[in-house]
């Protein structure tokens, strides 16, 4: 994913890049599930353990652009403390 220490949500929980562009994922993809069948079959591994192995992927991005989101808006909360001090 693009720049995540300075995407941030808007327009309905949307993820969009510093330059505004929407952050895209794979399983917004229609053919999200052609996707998993074909890297299931390719690894010789069950399609519903290849699309676990794809959320659990997702959830630990979301919770470190999470993570990394709130330092970079508490840093930006600082620094203008800083300069009104």
């Amino acid at each position: 994913m693009r720049e995540l220490a300075t995407a941030r949500h808007t327009d309905g929980g949307r993820v969009r890049d510093a330059n505004g562009r929407r952050v895209s994922f794979v399983h917004d993809d229609p053919e999200f599930g052609d996707l998993l069948r074909i890297v299931a079959g390719e690894t010789r591994i069950a399609p519903g353990l290849v699309e676990k192995d794809y959320w659990v992927t997702h959830t630990l991005w979301a919770l470190h652009h999470a993570v990394l989101l709130r330092l970079v808006q508490g840093r930006h909360v600082a620094i203008q403390r800083l300069r009104t001090d």
